[in-house]
């Protein structure tokens, strides 16, 4: 077994590796070509740079998504695993995970946070065996038909698209860095972070003005299935008005939601907030990723205890 960085090369490898292993745990998948080109490509992951690869005889039979973040508490660095049903119970996940501990060898202070999928067994019962706990729950959530929200307050609060996402880096750059300082899976985003993330074609880019200040931004997937929530916030001294919810109804309402086309967003179990705004604009919980945490020198122990497999 060979276990190298991501090439570019290798992304029909890891479409088919998500295609089979979605055959023993469905919740996993799929994944499309074009979802994990842009996935690589995202600022946070910096074009796949600390992922890395297993494969036997040339064959991908093993992936570890890992990227790091800078949050309040210290650096946090993101693992997700996935290895081919057929080859499991190999040690291939456990080299994987080994592999991507390595990466922060001097910092003693990182903290691991992994990911699974409700219903995805394996994922869980291989945490739960490396010392992960569990921290919180990212529900998806999706609305067939928006509900009323009553009457518009009055205020000078208004809600434009953008005609050039790219053009705004900054004014999201600042408020996504206010507004989601606390969260557990923050990043904070510089400028030119930001109009990277911002480039892809085809989402949408949406402001809330007050005057001319921006105090506010919504970030639209548009999808043939629908339009896709992929993140709304306002800076902290608008919040508490009303003008989220407003904000959200507005931006949804332009895409013709409907039984065909629902729209869907993921949502933090740690913000029940969010989660009631968005009960009440008509959307229902549909699936649970579970994050789990731990100390990456306390997980590397453990590593370091386990017999290295040959394969």
């Amino acid at each position: 077994m060979l276990i190298r960085p991501l090439f570019p090369a290798d992304t029909e490898s890891i479409v088919s590796l998500y295609a089979r292993a979605m055959q023993r745990e469905a919740n996993i998948g799929p994944v499309s070509r074009d979802q994990w080109e842009r996935f690589v490509r995202s600022p946070q992951n910096q074009h796949g740079r600390d992922f890395r690869v297993a494969e036997i005889d040339g064959t991908v039979i093993g992936l570890a998504e890992s990227s790091v973040k800078e949050q309040i508490e210290g650096r946090v660095r993101y693992v997700k695993i996935v290895v081919d049903p057929a080859c499991r119970r190999r040690g291939i996940a456990t080299n994987l995970l080994r592999t991507v501990t390595g990466l922060d060898i001097v910092d003693a202070g990182v903290t691991l946070h992994g990911q699974t999928r409700e219903g995805w067994e394996a994922g869980e019962a291989f945490l739960a065996a490396m010392g992960f706990q569990y921290l919180e729950s990212d529900f998806t959530m999706i609305c067939p038909k928006l509900l009323p929200i009553g009457e518009r307050p009055q205020d000078r609060v208004r809600f434009v698209r953008a005609a050039d996402s790219m053009a705004h880096a900054a004014e999201v750059a600042r408020i996504h860095n206010a507004a989601f300082s606390s969260d557990v899976a923050f990043r904070k985003f510089t400028t030119e972070e930001m109009a990277e993330d911002l480039r892809n074609e085809g989402d949408d880019l949406w402001l809330a003005l007050e005057g001319d200040q921006a105090i506010g931004f919504c970030r639209i997937e548009a999808d043939q299935a629908g339009p896709w929530l992929e993140s709304i916030a306002l800076q902290p001294a608008a919040q508490g008005r009303g003008i989220g919810t407003r904000f959200a109804y507005h931006v949804l309402a332009t895409y013709g939601i409907s039984p065909e086309r629902p729209a869907g967003l993921s949502v933090s179990s740690s913000n029940p907030n969010a989660q009631s705004v968005y009960t009440r604009l008509g959307f229902s919980q549909r699936a649970e990723k579970r994050r789990y945490a731990g100390k990456a020198l306390a997980i590397r122990e453990r590593l370091d205890q386990r017999p290295r497999p040959a394969i």
